[in-house]
């Protein structure tokens, strides 16, 4: 990327040769405006006197110190991915919200009332994103658990303050009353883009593609695939594709990101692992803050969900005087199975798909999950066995059920996982035909149906994980697991945290993110805010 957009990261001298240098999202935050450098929609200014205090409240300050993408740097399966947050997607999608309202025609009264909605509800995600949020709907559940928090999180974080101060009139859900939200800002079919799928798919492009690790026709073709121009409003106010050849690579992007990336076996496991030492650091308050929010009267546990990711990323370390056997199990199996697969990523996997992108009329879907393989992505790894199996109508009925992957094979060494895919991700988008529309999958000289067909089957399929430890080492974490367990579950139930006690936990989250952007030098500070 170009150094000239954002603020350029180098490549870690921890993990050299295992990631890449790239580009972030940078904000200088002024008294009357907000000014945003980065490498997709470049430079631009806030300077509406509503957005920039909606982009100041407590709330959306959080969600600054929230993965996107379920991933701390050390743990992380890919380069990059670790540096993608909440509050960058946000921001990213106040901007092309004004694009296409504008687009369309709107007023501005409903041009706020779609920001509202679409940059409102992912500020109440937990820390770790939808990992904890799997957890804390049962080991599953449809992943709407930050939306039905949202108007807590709305009241106590600042955001309805604000809305009251313009005079908006909201419901009970903070959606603007009377207010009707279009297809391109909220689509209703899987098939469809709209502004949160756009931003993620570009979002994460970006990071995998736009770097020296690859060729620039590749770096130049995703960057138009993900070109804001590259797109356009139908009458019926959906979001279309000019070029149908952009189309593909853009589809072709996610339908990558969703079995190569959020599905893959090694990602699967390693999410059991991470809920089990954010379990460990609650039940054991291994988290400073704690203290300071419930002095010291337990309540609920999922109520510490609230913390920011690097407040359990920090929990998972230890070290003379933070001695936890269990967590030293989890953290290193997570940061020695992350760094290996990110070397895979980068010398033997990054090439295909690249590839793939630019091949036009690629017809095989390059995953080493499909029979027959369709690629070798080098070595097998030496600390990890991932395969995918056929599941039974049996099992897929309770996988489907349960998002954290199963322990299997009690009675042997091995630490082995069984797990269903996660939510299927793929988009078969609208373009541009002469003058009218059609389905990306119906352009009969473009093979993305054929694609799209072999991605969906890879979404039938389960994925098993074996870790290769020791017996002893297998023992030893089957044992703290079932421990670990007991310990939280009788945590689980409690008195939930008062209104004070959850407003301390979402400022004092605001004011950690914020340090830690104005250290890394992503946040650039010339008021004071108020958190």
């Amino acid at each position: 990327m170009s150094s000239e957009k954002g603020l350029f990261l180098p490549e870690d001298p921890n993990i050299t040769r295992f990631s890449t240098g790239h580009n972030v999202q940078r904000l200088t935050i002024n008294e009357t405006y907000i000014l945003i450098e980065e490498p997709w929609l470049g430079d631009r200014v806030i300077n509406d006197p509503f957005a920039i205090d909606f982009f100041t409240t407590p709330s959306f300050l959080r969600s600054l110190g929230l993965a996107q993408l379920l991933k701390s740097k050390e743990s992380s399966t890919l380069p990059n991915v670790w540096s993608f947050n909440r509050g960058w997607g946000l921001i990213d999608q106040y901007t092309m919200v004004e694009h296409f309202g504008k687009m369309s025609e709107l007023s501005k009264d409903e041009i706020n009332s779609i920001h509202i909605y679409c940059e409102g509800d992912d500020q109440a995600h937990y820390a770790f994103s939808h990992k904890l949020e799997f957890a804390s709907q049962k080991w599953g559940g449809p992943e709407n658990q930050h939306e039905k928090n949202w108007p807590m999180i709305a009241h106590i974080g600042g955001t309805t303050a604000v809305l009251d101060k313009y005079g908006v009139h909201y419901d009970e859900k903070i959606r603007v009353v009377g207010s009707k939200i279009p297809e391109w800002a909220a689509a209703s079919s899987q098939n469809d883009l709209d502004v949160d799928r756009l931003q993620y798919i570009a979002t994460e492009a970006l990071l995998w593609f736009d770097n020296d690790e690859v060729a620039p026709e590749v770096r130049e073709l995703v960057k138009q695939s993900v070109d804001i121009n590259q797109f356009e409003i139908t009458p019926d106010g959906k979001m279309a594709c000019k070029d149908p050849k952009l189309g593909l690579v853009l589809s072709k992007l996610l339908l990558l990101f969703a079995s190569e990336h959020y599905n893959d076996p090694l990602a699967r496991a390693q999410l059991h692992l991470d809920v089990h030492g954010v379990q460990r650091a609650i039940s054991t308050r291994r988290i400073p803050y704690m203290q300071d929010i419930d002095q010291g009267q337990m309540r609920g546990a999922t109520n510490y969900f609230y913390f920011i990711d690097q407040d359990f990323t920090d929990a998972l370390r230890t070290g003379p005087g933070n001695v936890d056997p269990f967590i030293y199990l989890i953290s290193n199996t997570l940061n020695a199975s992350g760094m290996e697969e990110r070397r895979r990523f980068i010398d033997y996997r990054l090439r295909p798909y690249s590839d793939f992108l630019l091949d036009e009329n690629a017809e095989n879907y390059p995953s080493e999950y499909l029979e027959p393989k369709r690629v070798n992505f080098g070595p097998r790894s030496s600390t990890v066995h991932t395969e995918v199996v056929e599941l039974s109508d049996e099992q897929r009925n309770e996988l489907d059920e349960v998002k954290i992957p199963r322990l299997v094979d009690e009675g042997s060494d091995a630490l082995s996982y069984l797990a269903g895919p996660l939510k299927n991700r793929f988009i078969n988008p609208l373009v541009r035909q002469g003058d009218s529309y059609v389905r990306l999958s119906e352009i009969k000289s473009l093979p993305y149906a054929k694609l799209l067909a072999e991605h969906q089957y890879l979404q039938t399929l389960g994925v098993k994980v074996t870790f290769a430890f020791t017996p002893e080492y297998s023992n030893e974490f089957r044992e703290g697991m079932k421990k670990n367990d007991e310990a939280f579950n009788t945590i689980l139930e409690g008195h939930t945290m008062t209104t004070d006690q959850k407003r301390k936990m979402i400022e004092g989250g605001a004011r950690r993110a914020v340090d830690a952007h104005v250290k890394a030098g992503t946040l650039i500070l010339k008021r004071e805010l108020d958190v």
